[in-house]
């Protein structure tokens, strides 16, 4: 009987301890089936999400918001893919590392977890719900002031103006207009509240149209109501028919606020007075944020640049975390594209949508170029033109001057959707840093297939293995704290512009590797001579060098055959080399000295200019040394004749020094047609004249040239300094 017992007891603790055995076996063994399921139901489960969330638009379409049991649904969904997506990036990090060792303890962590996480998405998916959707009331005074509606310096400015616009008998439709996050919804808010207490309007409806215009509550409002109705039109993308939402235009007792993000919009549906609501204060971005105030958090609001959508998302992400959690949530903002903090990624992809409603990629790959210049500087709309010019994303652009007013038109598109801002001048624009980092966000994902790294510092370099499929990477120093470049070539073989700043030196070995590059912007570089493997950069379109005050060599440039732009600005060079003819197919040729003003000359060897048939535009702006020298004085003047026999030059900057060295060329005219020109013969040059067509004649009683006498006839600004001749004014042979 013992025995027995004993055989019955064995069954039972080998069956008992067989099963969990068993199933941690099972871990390492079908590791693989594990994960290929969870994919599956991870690819399901999307599916089933974007089906809903086609469900909840719809939905709001018609009047009704989603429950909060659908909107947790939705949170944890996310939660789940966020989580999945971070574990998919660690796996890969991890099989860099696999031995035959470790691969072991690995598949059993990756079939464990694999299982658990299915679990976890299996009741996401088998989610059912009783109501998903429920009417929305349209919010009440009380509602709204419970909501916490802040007024600021800048929401109680545009608030006041549209209240004063509001009563005024001419004006029926009004549109704010902002970047998105800016707080359009809170100010028609704010306003809503201000005339429900002025008694302006007998009702005041607010209907979120966002990028589905079917309004059915408006109708519904205007057939209740009899005296005087305000309709707010929340969050507009374009235009909405009003006679087909039962809103007649000619109605006396009907006024219109609309808000979008974009200025177009606005003027699309012709309102009538447009208010642009900008970012806040730096003040009053500390009083929103200071709820939650540590010492760190002044940086932290500081870094949101203003935009209250970004303040308050970070705030609430950070509400009673610790101090280490605060420092890195800084060190991610400034790092530009926050990877470890969920709210601000939801907050990307709320702001993402301004970008996806780009009309035209010309238009989105404008915007992303933005973001490969520093954080607050503005943007020179001319180097925007060159770098389009250089990655050939312009769509039937067959000159300089159209490739200009393209970029320009983009840029009016972007400031018209609130994407960019304003400069200084026409000429130049700014980024909002929080958009910025939005676009450095949107262009690093791969599914863009648009891969861009924005790097600060040396931090490139510690993420060597993302460069091999990036395509734009911009390396930004700070003054006094430059770059040192990595000794061996780096792995860039996909790279086609490249922005290099603030940089100790560059190897000679680095671009050996960069075949594929377009696009080179050297911008402040410690170096005497360009690098020996740029004669690797044989499909090299633009290249721009700035403020590299050492440079004095570069005839490295003899083997870019296919360079079309180039401009150097402020180098230690004094002539342009022999080399530099090589490049017959340039068609914008910048040599910008920092000696201008000093009365020193540069020289251009014979046969350089006469090579660029193709040229278009060349703008020098100090004195060129015009004239051959020979025994016994001045000879010929080869510089001036080539540059007036090239066909194709629409534009010329250039000064001459004196009339006496063109004496040459007095029967001479321009092969090409010149549109924009400022030429200056003359000891004293006025560079500081922006006029497109501009001559500065220094005479002294000399003849004109003919080629000057023609051009005299499209000048818009005219300088003269002349003695009389004895025999006055004929003698000028005009």
């Amino acid at each position: 009987m013992t025995s027995v017992i004993t055989d019955v007891g064995k069954d039972i603790i080998i069956k008992e301890l067989w099963e969990p055995i068993k199933r941690h076996v099972r871990y390492f063994i079908y590791c693989k089936r594990y994960v290929n399921e969870l994919k599956t139901c991870l690819e399901d489960l999307e599916r089933i999400k974007k089906d809903r969330e086609e469900m909840t638009t719809q939905a709001r379409r018609g009047g009704k918001d989603p429950t909060n049991e659908l909107k947790h649904w939705f949170e944890k969904t996310e939660q789940v893919e966020a989580e999945n997506k971070r574990s998919a990036a660690d796996v890969g990090e991890q099989k860099r590392c696999f031995t035959w060792l470790s691969e072991l303890g690995s598949r059993y962590r990756l079939g464990k977890e694999a299982v658990r996480k299915k679990a976890e998405v299996d009741e996401l998916l088998q989610k059912k719900f009783e109501n998903m959707f429920l009417t929305a009331p349209i919010p009440g005074i009380e509602e709204l002031a419970a909501a916490g509606i802040r007024s600021f310096e800048s929401t109680l400015l545009a608030a006041n103006q549209i209240v004063d616009a509001l009563g005024d008998p001419g004006i029926h439709m009004i549109g704010i207009h902002g970047m998105g996050g800016v707080g359009k919804t809170t100010l028609a808010k704010y306003v809503m509240i201000q005339l429900k207490e002025k008694s302006m309007f007998d009702e005041v409806v607010m209907v979120t149209v966002s990028q589905n215009q079917s309004v059915v509550r408006i109708q519904e409002e205007m057939a209740e109501s009899l005296g005087k109705i305000l309709i707010i039109l929340d969050d507009m993308w374009g235009r909405l028919e009003l006679s087909e939402v039962g809103i007649p235009e000619d109605d006396e007792r009907c006024k219109i606020i609309l808000t979008s993000r974009s200025l177009e919009v606005c003027n699309s549906m012709k309102s009538q007075k447009n208010v642009l609501l900008g970012v806040l204060s730096e003040d009053d971005s500390w009083k929103l944020f200071e709820k939650n105030t540590q010492s760190i958090a002044r940086d932290v609001a500081s870094e949101c640049r203003g935009l209250p959508l970004a303040i308050v998302t970070i705030g609430r992400a950070l509400i009673r975390k610790s101090k280490t959690d605060w420092e890195a949530a800084l060190d991610q903002l400034r790092a530009n594209v926050p990877e470890n903090i969920h709210d601000l990624e939801r907050m990307f992809k709320r702001l993402k949508v301004s970008y996806d409603l780009l009309e035209g990629e010309e238009t989105k790959s404008c915007f992303l170029l933005c973001s490969m210049f520093g954080e607050d500087v503005e943007i020179d709309v001319e180097d925007l033109t060159m770098y389009a010019m250089g990655e050939k994303f312009l769509k039937r652009v067959y000159s300089l001057q159209e490739a200009r007013d393209r970029v320009k038109f983009l840029v009016n598109k972007l400031k018209a959707s609130c994407l960019l801002l304003e400069g200084r001048s026409e000429n130049y624009v700014k980024m909002h840093d929080v958009i910025r980092d939005m676009a450095i966000y949107i262009a690093s994902d791969k599914k863009e297939g648009c891969l861009s790294k924005v790097c600060s510092g040396n931090q490139c370099w510690n993420e060597a293995d993302d460069l091999k499929e990036c395509r734009r990477l911009s390396i930004l120093g700070e003054y006094n704290n430059t770059i040192i470049l990595p000794e061996e070539p780096p792995e860039c073989s996909q790279i086609h512009t490249l922005v290099l700043e603030e940089i100790k030196n560059i190897p000679d070995n680095f671009f050996e590797k960069m075949t594929s590059l377009r696009v080179l912007h050297l911008r402040n570089i410690r170096m005497s001579r360009l690098p020996a493997s740029m004669s690797h950069l044989t499909n090299l379109r633009t290249l721009l060098i700035d403020d590299c005050d050492d440079l004095n060599d570069i005839s490295i440039l003899g083997d870019q055959i296919n360079l079309e732009v180039f401009r150097l600005g402020d180098t230690a060079l004094e002539e342009l080399p022999e080399s530099i003819g090589k490049l017959i197919n340039l068609r914008y040729l910048a040599p910008l000295f920092n000696n201008r003003g000093t009365g020193k000359q540069i020289r251009i060897p014979p046969n350089v200019m006469s090579n660029m048939s193709q040229l278009e535009e060349f703008h020098m702006n100090c004195c060129v040394t015009p004239w051959e020298v020979t025994e016994g004085g001045p000879g010929k003047s080869y510089i001036l004749e080539e540059i007036l026999a090239l066909t194709k030059l629409v534009a010329l900057t250039i000064c001459l020094g004196d009339i006496e060295y063109v004496k040459a060329t007095r029967h001479m005219e321009f092969k090409g047609n010149l549109e924009r020109f400022s030429i200056h013969i003359s000891q004293n040059p006025s560079w500081f004249y922006k006029d497109s067509r501009l001559m500065n004649l220094d005479l002294r009683g000399s003849h004109l040239p003919r080629w000057v006498i023609m051009l005299l006839g499209k000048t818009d600004a005219l300088i003269l300094k002349f003695n009389f001749p004895p025999f006055g004014w004929h003698g000028l042979w005009w």
